[in-house]
């Protein structure tokens, strides 16, 4: 009697929600294309991802908030953006063996979470990647981690570590937790990681010295900012590159020695000194052939001789400056150099040049066209964003990658030529660029990120060669409108290309053979002729 009874008030409370219950997905409640994982549509709270997927996509189970667990296949390379984000009941965790990336924001919030052990062989885990799981302090990281953001890991696991250097993966120094004074960076260090030094507000204006030893070989981007006391850094032998924001925001700190070993010369940026013997006036050059600052008022400027690094902010919101003429002996500009400069019409960048930061270049209203430097590897986050007279440029053959809103809100913007070296097109690239249409992507293309060409609405078609390319779902939607762009996509059928397509309603046109054409403006830009159905497309030298 007891027995049934029992059983009675189980199947009661089962009916009444009260006693928690594993809901298994089904296979069909994954959308899966060439291996990436592009939604989940079910309402399981135990996933098992099918075996095969490699890539767990952007905000595939964000918000989801009744998921319990969670088992991925050892197929599973990599996590991208938002993926598990604000997953509030997930608890159990298990891991592909194979993750080699963790993106941004991939378990934010996920406050449930209590144990995980991350494992060997991944190398990056993005920003704020497991901020905010309050609950997470069974928590470990591999030696194979080479990038890590400041704020990726949670907070109350962090804190909870009584080391006064936390060091993770192969000596980067993630948290400095001391009490400041005379810092002596241990020898098992090798990177001095993001803002490392400035988190916990009492140890960074505590710092008043460092003492670098040559373990180190690099300063990440805002390791000592704002470290408002620190007014000294001994550098050792063995540094091969310094963040430029490295030492911003410290106004005590005036001068540092220059390692022999140091490779990256935008060090010296921020405070040093020493200025060069042929120093024209209104120039401020200092430590290495570092101009830190034009305080001129011509309008057309002839940087000196001897200058290495346009530093940050050089010209900064300059709106006297029309054109600049750039030295053989400039090998990086850093970011912001020119930002704002909203009267400058023509600049000429040698080849001596081999890195453009950040922003470099974003906001010069009135600049038309750029000889890009042919060893340029990289178009950084918003080179060229807002620049809204530039109409035509011509991206290095060594380039592979074009940033985050490059070139955003560049109105007047009609032609790109593109290179045979480009792989990827990250989020936001080309959004706003009304003008831009003809556009042809080489086979060499595997990703286009989210909303890379949002909003431009002068576009009629794309051809993208590469039919399993990663075509992120809102690549090609129009913000104004709601909708997606009318625009028409050419790629081999069958591929990821034309699936993507199909779910977005977006009109498809394959083509069947694809005939490269040599120009004679580089080796590596070229026409396609597209022959489908005996039709031939008119060949594009444009994007």
């Amino acid at each position: 009697m007891k027995t049934k009874l029992t059983s009675i008030l189980l199947i009661m409370l089962l009916l009444l929600g009260l006693i928690p219950t594993s809901v298994a997905a089904a296979t069909s409640d994954f959308l899966i294309d060439n291996g990436v994982l592009i939604s989940y549509s079910g309402k399981a709270t135990a996933i098992v991802i099918p075996k095969g997927v490699t890539v767990i996509g952007s905000e595939v189970f964000f918000l989801k908030t009744k998921i319990v667990s969670v088992t991925m296949p050892d197929t599973v390379t990599i996590i991208e953006d938002g993926a598990f984000s604000m997953c509030w009941s997930l608890k159990k965790l298990t891991l592909s063996k194979n993750i080699k990336s963790i993106g941004d924001a991939a378990f934010y919030d996920c406050r449930n979470l209590k144990s995980l052990h991350l494992p060997y062989g991944l190398k990056q885990i993005g920003y704020q990647a497991f901020d905010n799981c309050t609950l997470l302090t069974d928590f470990t990281i591999p030696a194979t981690v080479t990038s890590i953001a400041w704020d990726s890991l949670p907070y109350n696991w962090a804190k909870s570590k009584k080391q006064e250097f936390l060091i993770l993966g192969d000596g980067i120094l993630y948290q400095y937790k001391g009490k400041g004074g005379n810092v002596v960076i241990p020898n098992n260090v090798k990177i001095i990681g993001d803002s490392s030094f400035s988190i916990y507000y009492e140890s960074q204006i505590a710092v008043k010295t460092v003492t670098i030893p040559g373990s180190v070989k690099q300063i990440w981007g805002g390791a000592f900012r704002y470290c408002s006391n620190l007014s000294s850094v001994k550098l050792s032998e063995g540094i091969k590159s310094i963040s430029p924001t490295a030492f911003e925001g410290c106004p005590k700190l005036t001068k540092i020695n220059i390692p022999k070993s140091l490779e990256d010369t935008s060090l010296v940026s921020f405070r040093s000194k020493v200025r060069l013997d042929n120093q024209s006036e209104g120039f401020d050059i200092r430590g290495n052939g570092v101009l830190f600052k034009y305080n001129g008022t011509d309008a057309n400027v002839v940087l000196p001789d001897g200058v290495k690094v346009i530093g940050i902010n050089a010209f900064y919101n300059n709106n006297t400056l029309e054109s600049v003429v750039i030295p053989n002996s400039v090998v990086s500009i850093d970011s912001c150099a020119f930002n704002s400069c909203r009267n400058l019409y023509q600049i000429e960048i040698p080849d001596s040049v081999k890195s453009i930061g950040d922003y470099a270049f974003s906001y010069c209203n009135n600049l038309r066209t750029v000889q890009l430097p042919i060893g340029l590897t990289r178009i950084g986050e918003g080179t060229f964003s807002g620049c809204r007279s530039l109409e035509q440029i011509s991206i290095p053959d060594a380039v592979s990658i074009i940033g985050e809103v490059a070139f955003s809100s560049c109105s007047a913007l009609a032609e790109v030529l593109i290179p045979q070296s480009l792989t990827r097109i990250e989020r936001a690239a080309f959004i706003g660029c009304v003008m831009l249409n003809g556009v042809i992507l080489p086979s060499s293309v595997t990703y286009i990120g989210k909303t890379a060409f949002q909003s431009n609405v002068s576009m009629t078609d794309m051809t993208i060669q590469n039919g399993n390319a990663r075509v992120a779902e809102s690549a090609f939607y129009d913000l104004d409108s709601f909708k997606n762009l009318k625009v028409t996509i050419i790629s081999p059928a069958g591929g990821s290309v034309q699936h993507m397509a199909a779910r977005q309603k977006i009109p498809f046109k394959a083509y069947t053979k694809q005939v490269a054409v040599q120009q004679q403006v580089s080796p590596s830009l070229y026409s396609l002729y597209s022959l489908t159905n005996s039709n031939i497309l008119l060949p594009h030298v444009q994007m």
